[in-house]
C-alpha cells in the first residue's frame, strides 16, 4: 500500500519527512523504508527521471506527533462512513479532503473508484455492504 500511495509523489520536492505510526517492532519501519525505496526506484524506472530526493522516515506515536492524531481521525470517520453507513463525521471532514481512492470497490473499474471534493462517496445516506463491493 506504501509502494502504490507515494509511487509518484516521491520526486516533487529535495526533501521529504514520512511519519508513520508506531505499531510493533522496529521491522516495520525496516519495510516501510524498503517499500519507498522500491517506489523511488520504480518511478526513475518508469520515467527515466533521476531524483536526488533525501527521505527520513520516523516512527511515533500520535502523542508525539499531532499529524497522526489527524489521520486517525479521518480515517475512523471514513471506516465509520464505509462500514456502518454514517456519513455525519466524513461529511464535516469532506471540504478537507482532496483524494480518496477506494482500490477495493472494483464494480466500475479494475482500479476502483477515486472520490473527490466535488465527487464524494456520500449523499444519499447508502450504506456500501461488503457484498457490493468487488462484484
Amino acid at each position: 500500500m506504501t509502494r502504490r500511495l507515494l509511487k509518484t509523489k516521491l520526486h516533487k520536492e529535495n526533501k521529504y519527512r514520512i511519519v508513520f505510526a508506531h505499531r510493533g517492532t522496529s521491522g516495520r519501519a525496516r519495510a516501510l523504508t524498503e517499500a519507498i525505496d522500491s517506489a523511488q526506484r520504480r518511478f526513475r524506472q518508469e520515467h527515466s527521471f533521476e531524483s536526488a530526493t533525501e527521505i527520513e522516515v520516523v516512527s511515533a506515536t500520535p502523542r508525539e506527533h499531532g499529524g497522526l492524531q489527524a489521520v486517525d481521525y479521518f480515517l475512523w470517520a471514513l471506516q465509520r462512513f464505509f462500514e456502518r453507513g454514517e456519513e455525519r463525521y466524513l461529511s464535516f471532514l469532506w471540504p478537507k479532503v482532496s483524494l480518496v481512492h477506494d482500490i477495493d470497490d472494483t464494480r466500475q473499474s479494475g482500479y476502483g473508484v477515486y472520490y473527490t471534493r466535488k465527487k464524494p462517496p456520500f449523499g444519499g445516506s447508502k450504506k456500501l455492504e461488503t457484498s457490493d463491493i468487488g462484484s
